[in-house]
């Protein structure tokens, strides 16, 4: 099927060009490969922590980076359609290797779209079918479209997409439905992913209250040599602003039963169920609290072959107007496996201790976006050299926050970005021959 695209383009506040000159993105387009596996979070399991904290996070993962991928292509047919002024959906753009901002379109080749990064990095977009909605902005477009493309980053990721979103009149909600197959290369280990996708959303702006509501539910497979995976899960949020107190209330529900199954133990989640409440107070407008605590709620268990090994709990008292427990997994082990943070993972109070923890870990910085300083968090299983860096998007390391031999335990640093202009970065933690990149924003 050919690609289909009304001849209607977005106007300068989504891409800006010079005629005759080098096309200027947004920097939403201007993404270091290196990003996208940083919104992955699976790993290379080696633990038995790290399979059960896959089973429940896994998914939503890689559901994200289908996400960014739909908006990378549907930037790159805006790209080169406004550099030629007609429907292009094939051709290659080019960054400049002086200015990052920059893009040179050439037609060739001319069955799919390249990605030339200044890095040295290259990743392929081939489209059977994108049409939508084109009368407004590139965000109007991504939530009212049809999209069938293939993205193909040379030995990381192969995946075909299939996305379709629309507004349901009868509902009065966007609902979505999307596929995501293919294959994704993370350490050296190739994951097969065979996911469905489905879910909707509504917002309601009154005089003084907005409403905001959200589900989605991801069903479907992540497997690799050593870890199969069978996903179910489910999540819905129902959220309201107060404009005029500045308030902020978020309910929250998931639901998992999904399953991990190695060479020599299968796991599974039996009704996993987690109900937390929170808000945000005007006089701290950076951190959601824990609001009604008598509300929240946590249940199910961890199967382990077939049999009872854990319970889903959170990890301490619910207390309002505190930054909350986490959910976890208390198994048979004496051991809590951490399912989720919930609410804040920085300000939660993590402090630097020697507490043992079962595995490597590093956490989202918070807060996130910031716009002069945030902290990050991370966990050792056992002492080691430890170097945590701060890159932009094209590579360039902009900061070395840790480089030094640290004990086992948890710890966190404060991160000061007040000299960095805004927008997308990488933090990234390596100690051993372990390493994990994660995504902050800088607003300025």
């Amino acid at each position: 099927m050919q690609p289909v695209l009304p001849l209607h383009f977005p106007d300068e506040d989504l891409i800006s060009i010079k005629k005759g000159d080098n096309m200027k993105l947004k920097a939403v387009f201007i993404c270091f490969i290196t990003a996208l596996f940083a919104i992955l979070g699976i790993q290379a399991q080696t633990t038995e922590e790290e399979i059960v904290s896959t089973m429940y996070s896994g998914a939503t993962d890689a559901t994200d980076l289908s996400g960014d991928l739909i908006s990378y292509a549907a930037h790159a047919v805006w790209a080169a359609s406004t550099q030629t002024s007609q429907i292009t959906t094939t051709g290659t753009l080019t960054q400049s290797t002086t200015d990052p901002d920059k893009w040179a379109y050439s037609a060739s080749p001319a069955d799919k779209m390249v990605l030339k990064f200044a890095n040295g990095s290259i990743m392929y977009f081939q489209y059977t079918t994108i049409t939508g909605y084109t009368d407004g902005t590139l965000d109007d477009f991504l939530d009212a479209h049809q999209m069938d493309f293939v993205s193909e980053v040379s030995n990381k990721l192969n995946l075909h997409i299939v996305s379709n979103v629309g507004y349901n009149s009868g509902t009065e909600k966007t609902e979505w439905d999307r596929t995501i197959t293919g294959t994704v290369n993370i350490e050296g280990i190739s994951y097969t992913v065979n996911l469905n996708y489905t879910g909707d959303k509504k917002g309601d702006i009154g005089a003084s209250i907005s409403i905001y509501d959200y589900s989605d539910k991801t069903t479907g497979t992540i497997s690799s040599p050593q870890v199969n995976y069978t996903i179910d899960q489910a999540y819905r949020s129902h959220a309201a602003a107060d404009r005029n107190s500045g308030e902020y209330a978020q309910d929250r529900f998931s639901l998992n039963n999904s399953a991990g199954q190695t060479a020599t133990a299968t796991y599974k989640f039996s009704d996993a169920y987690c109900k937390w409440l929170s808000i945000t107070l005007p006089a701290d407008t950076a951190y959601a609290v824990v609001n009604e605590p008598y509300h929240w709620e946590a249940s199910g268990q961890l199967l382990k072959n077939n049999t009872t090994f854990g319970n889903v709990q959170f990890d301490r008292t619910v207390t309002e107007n505190t930054f909350g427990p986490h959910l976890v997994a208390h198994c048979n082990n004496g051991k809590d496996y951490l399912l989720s943070m919930l609410l804040n993972p920085i300000a939660d109070g993590i402090e630097e201790t020697t507490k043992p923890v079962s595995s490597v870990r590093l956490m989202q910085n918070y807060p996130n976006p910031f716009t002069r300083t945030t902290e990050i968090a991370y966990a050792l299983a056992r002492p080691g050299k430890v170097v945590l860096q701060i890159f932009d998007l094209n590579g360039k390391k902009v900061a070395t926050l840790i480089n030094k031999s640290e004990p086992a335990g948890s710890h966190k640093v404060k991160f000061d970005a007040s000299i960095l202009p805004g927008g997308n970065y990488l933090y990234r933690l390596s100690v051993n021959n372990f390493t994990q990149i994660k995504k902050m924003i800088i607003l300025k």
